[in-house]
């Protein structure tokens, strides 16, 4: 089996269902939404598209702020709706975000090895660092690379909003690396400098992703390991089709994603995360010297 010394893992839908989090909080805030006004859902979701694609994300923070149809209402009524629809995602938020089930304890098998792992996602840095934290996943990962945050409105007090101290969201073990936002996957130059950074020969480093397009496509270009995190797929689970109507994706995105679903072959198919340790063997770098330097 191919030696790895270090292993680049996918957030979202790889370590963590993020769909079906995604789905639950964003559904219950469009729906605190709607029950507090008259506004129409086609055109609430028309409108929430536009933010998000002016933003490039699906999860910008202040998206109800910059909705035409809320601010049109009046400003009583305006407050009250963005404070609902806050609290609405938060709550199926909490409801919702887990790891896998095989996840933490693959990860820390891994670790164990002695092997690096990174963390590797296109979502804004907040948003993964707060998963991180809940999942116990601080010191687990040696690193984390993620997007710069989005900036933030001029006239919202994060502090007001945290009912936590500052240092409570933030990683304390696990270094984080703040990626331009030009730098999207599938540009292999990213998995290069990962690799770069932690010194690991190409040939020892596996990225694991649910993406044909972004993930498989960019480790096979990138001439590392690849292995498809095939039980994270949700692109024919019910729902998905708001994700696509309200996404930052170009229609042209969303049919390049459908064809390479079919085009892209992966070298290895998980159906688990543990699977893992059939097809590959995790050690340091260290150890790998140590033999090296022995024969």
């Amino acid at each position: 089996m191919p030696v790895i010394t270090l292993l680049i893992v996918d957030i979202d839908n790889t370590l963590f269902d993020w769909f079906d989090f995604w789905y639950n909080s964003f559904t219950a805030m469009v729906n605190a939404v709607l029950d507090r006004t008259q506004i129409d859902r086609d055109v609430l979701l028309r409108e929430i598209r536009e933010v998000h694609q002016r933003h490039g994300t699906t999860e910008y923070t202040w998206v109800l702020q910059d909705v035409p149809s809320v601010s049109a209402l009046p400003k009583s009524l305006q407050q009250q709706v963005i404070d609902a629809g806050r609290v609405a995602f938060s709550e199926a938020r909490e409801r919702t975000a887990h790891l896998y089930v095989d996840v933490d304890s693959t990860l820390r098998a891994v670790k164990r090895t002695g092997a690096r792992i990174v963390g590797f996602t296109e979502s804004q840095s907040f948003y993964t660092i707060q998963r991180l934290l809940r999942f116990g996943l601080d010191g687990v990962l040696d690193a984390l690379y993620c997007r710069e945050e989005h900036v933030k409105p001029a006239d919202v007090d994060l502090e007001s909003l945290r009912s936590r101290p500052p240092d409570a969201y933030i990683l304390k073990k696990t270094s984080v690396v703040e990626l331009k936002t030009h730098n999207r996957k599938p540009d292999q130059q990213i998995l290069l400098r990962i690799a770069s950074d932690f010194q690991a020969p190409l040939d020892q480093v596996l990225y694991v992703g649910d993406s044909k397009m972004k993930d498989i496509y960019m480790a096979q270009r990138a001439g590392v390991h690849d292995a498809f995190a095939e039980y994270g797929q949700s692109m024919n689970r019910q729902g998905y089709d708001l994700l696509r109507a309200v996404s930052s994706w170009t229609s042209e995105e969303i049919a390049k994603e459908k064809l390479m679903a079919i085009e892209v072959k992966p070298t290895v198919v998980l159906k688990s995360f543990s699977e893992l340790f059939r097809y590959f063997t995790f050690v340091g770098p260290e150890q790998l010297q140590v033999k090296g330097s022995a024969q």
